[in-house]
C-alpha cells in the first residue's frame, strides 16, 4: 500500500510538472510577436534605384480637325531612359511614336513626340507619368517620294499597372494620350492615343 501510494504521488507530480510546461510554452508562443519575414504580394518600392530603361509596343492612333484618311489607328512604339531620384520618382527621356499607314496612297503618318518626363509611382504597382516637348509629324508618301512634316510643342500624359515584378523588371500596361500644338498654317492641333505593353528595367 505504502509503494502504491508512492508510484501515485510521483505519477501526479510528473503530469503536473508537464501540464505547467505545456502551458508555459502556449503563453509565451502566442504572447510574443513573432519576427520571421511576412511573404509580400510585391516587392517594396525601394528596390527601385540608379539608371530607368525601358520600351513599350501596342496599338494607337491620331486624330485631328479634318485630318480625313491622314489620321486613325496605327502601330505605337515607345522608349524611354534616365535615373531614379528616390525610389517613387523618375526623370526621364520619352520618345513616344504612332504610325498610321494610310489607305488614299502608299504612305504613312508618323507622329513622334519627345518630351522630358517625371514619373511618380504613387503606389508599389501604379505609375503615372507626364511630360513637355517637342512633337513632330510627317506624312510620307512612297509613290511620289516626298515627305513633308512639322513641329511644334507638345504634352504627353500616362498612366500604368505593372501586373508583374521579378526583380529589377516590370512588365506593365498602360494608356498614354498626348496633343502637339501645331498652329493652323500647319494643319491644326493633333493628338495621339495609346495602349500599350511595357518592359521596364530599374
Amino acid at each position: 500500500m505504502k509503494i502504491a501510494r508512492t508510484y501515485w504521488i510521483i505519477l501526479g507530480i510528473t503530469a503536473a510538472v508537464l501540464l505547467g510546461s505545456s502551458s508555459q510554452a502556449s503563453a509565451q508562443y502566442y504572447g510574443r510577436p513573432r519576427y520571421y519575414a511576412q511573404p509580400a504580394y510585391y516587392p517594396p518600392s525601394t528596390y527601385r534605384n540608379g539608371l530607368v530603361l525601358g520600351a513599350a509596343i501596342g496599338v494607337g492612333g491620331l486624330t485631328a480637325d479634318q485630318c480625313g484618311d491622314l489620321c486613325g489607328s496605327g502601330l505605337s512604339l515607345e522608349g524611354h531612359i534616365g535615373g531614379m531620384v528616390n525610389p517613387r520618382m523618375a526623370i526621364v527621356f520619352d520618345a513616344w511614336t504612332v504610325i498610321h499607314p494610310t489607305n488614299s496612297f502608299n504612305g504613312s503618318t508618323t507622329d513622334t513626340i519627345y518630351s522630358g518626363a517625371l514619373q511618380f509611382w504613387a503606389a508599389p504597382m501604379v505609375w503615372f507619368k507626364g511630360g513637355i516637348g517637342l512633337g513632330n509629324t510627317t506624312v510620307s508618301n512612297n509613290d511620289l517620294n516626298t515627305i513633308q512634316g512639322a513641329t511644334a510643342l507638345a504634352l504627353m500624359g500616362a498612366v500604368g499597372v505593372e501586373i508583374l515584378q521579378n526583380g529589377p523588371f516590370a512588365l506593365d500596361l498602360q494608356g498614354r494620350v498626348g496633343h502637339t500644338f501645331f498652329s493652323d498654317s500647319d494643319g491644326g492641333p493633333i493628338t495621339n492615343y495609346a495602349f500599350m505593353v511595357g518592359f521596364n528595367w530599374y
